[in-house]
């Protein structure tokens, strides 16, 4: 699922670089400097999480079951923040659809993982002889 760490990426890099752009995208009520401060360093846990899913080499499913499991507590919130405030409703309420589509994505892809390890371990048996040569 190499397409979705990189989009992971490039979100967590535009959240640092251009927050105000994104803040304005989503309809943000203001993009004052804590609110800016907020989506960099959101974006910042993307970068993080995206680079080491990326790198995590074999273990992919535990990287992105944890990863899975901190996009869901972030849509949560991002949801929780959205029925509190009515003045961040919008923009938190995308928020959360975008923390859910990485957890889904995360979520998937780390099913299909599980399952291909299961398929490739039991592929991988040692054939067993028995004394005589026969197997």
């Amino acid at each position: 699922m190499r397409r979705a760490e990189v989009v992971r990426v490039g979100w967590g890099a535009l959240l640092v670089l251009a927050p105000g752009v994104v803040l304005r995208g989503a309809q943000a009520p203001q993009a004052s400097k804590r609110a800016m401060r907020i989506a960099r360093l959101l974006g910042s846990r993307q970068l993080v999480q995206g680079t080491v899913t990326l790198l995590g080499g074999g273990a992919h499913g535990v990287t992105r079951g944890v990863g899975a499991v901190v996009d869901g507590l972030h849509a949560g919130s991002a949801l929780a923040l959205a029925a509190l405030s009515p003045r961040w409703r919008l923009t938190a309420g995308a928020d959360a659809v975008v923390a859910a589509a990485f957890a889904a994505t995360a979520f998937v892809a780390t099913d299909r993982d599980t399952r291909m390890d299961r398929t490739q371990a039991g592929r991988q048996k040692p054939a067993t002889t028995t004394p005589g040569g026969s197997s």
